[in-house]
């Protein structure tokens, strides 16, 4: 390899990590041997057959929310989504499982505008028998949020978009 090209590989592993699939495919290009990890793909997943839902929750707060709500909504929110969200195709068991539902919550931004103190927007895979009846669904699980913390203005998105999701084990 030449000085250049081991100088830019250095820059790439230390802008990207280690772990990056740049610096993956730089290892790959640039070493002698490929390492043996590269030369089998990963073994496919087992179907399970207790599925859980799976989603990603967003809260929006304004600076005024106190970190104990944002405590109590995050101790509530993974049960009470994984219920509202809930169809015959992703059942919710009751336990969930690392990746089952991905909660972050971000304060309002200097530029942000809205005129409640907490917006929450849940997204989760669309199914028909998830979209038919999603206004009920969203409004029980406001009623619930509102039940479980205490919390009386804010809002809830319920987004199901058309989508595919993949985890590592």
């Amino acid at each position: 390899m030449s000085p250049l090209c081991a100088s830019n590989a250095v820059e790439d592993v230390r802008r990207h990590g280690e772990n990056s699939r740049l610096v993956r495919g730089l290892d790959r290009r640039f070493s002698a041997t490929t390492p043996a990890a590269f030369d089998t793909p990963p073994p496919r997943r087992q179907p399970v057959a207790d599925m859980v839902v799976s989603c990603r929750v967003e809260g929006h707060t304004a600076p005024s929310v106190l970190e104990a709500t944002l405590r109590e909504l995050a101790s509530v929110l993974p049960h009470l989504v994984s219920e509202a969200v809930q169809c015959p195709e992703e059942p919710y068991d009751g336990a969930l499982r690392p990746g089952d539902v991905d909660i972050r919550f971000r304060e309002f931004g200097p530029f942000d505008r809205g005129g409640l103190p907490v917006v929450i927007e849940v997204r989760s895979k669309w199914f028909e028998s998830r979209a038919v009846n999603r206004q009920e669904r969203v409004d029980v699980l406001h009623e619930e949020i509102t039940d479980a913390t205490g919390l009386g203005n804010f809002g809830i998105y319920l987004a199901l978009p058309s989508a595919v999701w993949a985890q590592t084990d």
